[in-house]
């Protein structure tokens, strides 16, 4: 499981950024910050698979893989149906 833990603020830092690209509109109003973006995570053969990932920009969720490519700096793969076809993205660690 992955959250959301720190976001940049965004005006005077003092609004509370919601979900509200969701494709649910229950849930339009929950707060970003401690979101849970990343579960069902499963590890074998130094990679995390057959996980689910939520990206609040488009409210829409992908399957997902993770592989961590050195201490620093995790590669995030996102897709629709097979993982060939998809986004990959690097998260550097915040120290």
């Amino acid at each position: 499981m992955g959250k959301i833990i720190w976001l940049e603020p965004e005006g005077n830092g003092e609004e509370t950024i919601l979900d509200s690209e969701n494709s649910d509109p229950k849930l339009r109003e929950r707060p970003i910050m401690g979101l849970t973006i990343l579960q069902g995570l499963k590890y074998g053969d130094g990679i995390w698979k057959d996980g689910k990932i939520y990206d609040p920009e488009s409210g829409k969720t992908y399957s997902c893989e993770l592989k961590l490519k050195n201490n620093n700096i995790l590669e995030v793969k996102g897709y629709l149906g097979f993982s060939w076809v998809g986004r990959t993205v690097e998260w550097t660690k915040a120290y």
